[in-house]
């Protein structure tokens, strides 16, 4: 049984920490390029775009860059900000010289930490998550935002012929995205995609029960679906990643005696 608390307090989520209260940076309207340096800096902005990294040196730069031309030719005011999750090489250094806010973790927290400490820092009333291996098409983000005048959140759907899901991984993929779609009473194409955006009001109240790790995604498309919420699908592409996977990565740090 999926707990339905939307009566859930945000409060519950405590007193953020100093490292992550962010300074801030129309939904579903036509994108219109706008031009260099026109955000308004005193309105809080209208999109926040949370990305997650962990040892991710090799691709955050080209990431971020992807992402903020993207959002330099939207009508909507923004921010981006990439959380460090206890990375041991120079991502933090490689997202801040790209121009990216970055939030660093002291140790290796988990995918899904990240996402929460980014969320609790951020702004706006919808916010965008996507993975920093270059996976993900940041052009797609238009288009997911444009759905935002009628859902509570929009996912990047891949399809299970992409490029960057190895043969090993599309029978899972295929299994648990069935038994989702049973367990929900709707057809689901994909439970955990990394890129989706998310209304605020609606995600805050489900934040207090996300895992801490990969199932964060997983949980929110369950939680939002079995209760009512609206969840739009568009298909994008998915390519091979840069560098290894967070989950391997995880493990080499441990393996190595890196703080978890």
């Amino acid at each position: 049984l999926w707990y339905d608390s939307r009566s859930a307090s945000a409060e519950s989520m405590g007193t953020l920490d100093a490292r992550t209260d962010l300074p801030a940076a129309t939904i579903g309207t036509a994108v219109q390029p706008r031009e260099a340096g026109s955000l308004d800096t005193a309105r809080p902005p209208e999109l926040s775009v949370i990305i997650p990294a962990f040892n991710e040196e090799g691709g955050i730069r080209t990431t971020v860059e992807r992402v903020q031309a993207v959002l330099d030719q939207m009508a909507c005011r923004s921010e981006l900000v990439v959380v460090d999750d206890g990375s041991a090489d120079k991502t933090a250094a490689e997202a801040r010289a790209a121009g990216a806010r970055v939030v660093a973790h002291p140790k290796n927290k988990g995918y899904g930490a990240a996402l929460k400490t980014g969320i609790l820092g951020s702004k706006a009333d919808c916010i965008l998550i996507i993975d920093a291996d270059c996976t993900y098409p940041p052009e797609a983000i238009p288009r997911l935002w444009a759905h935002m005048d009628t859902a509570d959140m929009a996912v990047g759907s891949r399809p299970i012929t992409s490029t960057g899901i190895t043969w090993a991984r599309r029978p899972a993929k295929w299994f648990l995205n069935k038994l989702a779609s049973y367990l929900v009473g709707q057809h689901i194409p994909d439970l955990n995609s990394g890129q989706r955006i998310m209304r605020r009001t609606v995600l805050m109240q489900y934040l207090p029960l996300l895992p801490m790790g990969f199932s964060f995604t997983s949980t929110i498309t369950m939680a939002m679906l079995a209760n009512g919420y609206q969840v739009i699908y568009e298909p994008i592409e998915y390519a091979v990643r840069t560098g290894r996977s967070f989950s391997k990565k995880r493990r080499q740090a441990a393996s190595n005696g890196s703080p978890q």
